[in-house]
């Protein structure tokens, strides 16, 4: 058996000073486990970043690739439309009275007809164009107008076109006449 004779105020001492590295001992230990987290923190952190900015990357990628993409399709419709240009102006130059015709043909609509469609074969010489009108006898004054013009010659108009009253849609087929020089 073990007698204690330290006097009462150093046994208090002896006892807070136990106290006191228990708590210490907690305190570290609560501070180490801290310090373990925010470290870990620190790495994910860190890890995040860098796959942000492969995924910044990645993007950046996939955006230089379909802006190309973008660019190459703008450029293909480009072309496409510089070739319809240099078509247009090769017709052009071949049929130069065709304009003047079909400004022509504009004047003739009064407005109570209405062109909807016109369409020119390969050869520029025959001519489509369809249009409404609103009353039958508007219908019979166009056919009359192109009638006496000498720039459209074989005029087809069907007579279906006529059976109706109003409201008559229409499709006039002609040949444009060469102009004498």
């Amino acid at each position: 058996m073990a007698i204690n004779l330290l006097p009462p105020a150093t046994k208090e001492n002896l006892k807070l000073d136990e106290i006191s590295r228990n708590i210490m001992f907690v305190c570290e230990l609560a501070l180490a486990v801290l310090a373990l987290f925010t470290l870990m923190l620190f790495g994910e952190i860190f890890y995040a970043n860098r796959k942000l900015a492969a995924l910044e990357n990645r993007v950046y990628a996939l955006r230089t690739r379909t802006e190309a993409r973008e660019l190459t399709q703008f450029q293909q419709q480009l072309r496409l439309l510089k070739d319809d240009v240099e078509r247009l102006g090769r017709i052009q130059r071949q049929h130069p009275n065709h304009l003047q015709a079909f400004s022509r043909l504009l004047e003739m609509f009064s407005s109570r007809t209405r062109l909807t469609a016109l369409s020119v074969d390969f050869t520029g010489k025959n001519i489509i164009f369809s249009g409404v009108a609103q009353t039958r006898a508007d219908l019979i004054a166009l056919r009359e107008r192109l009638g006496q013009d000498a720039r459209y010659a074989n005029l087809n108009f069907p007579l279906a076109d006529l059976l109706k009253e109003i409201n008559i849609m229409f499709t006039i087929s002609a040949t444009l006449a060469t102009p004498a020089s």
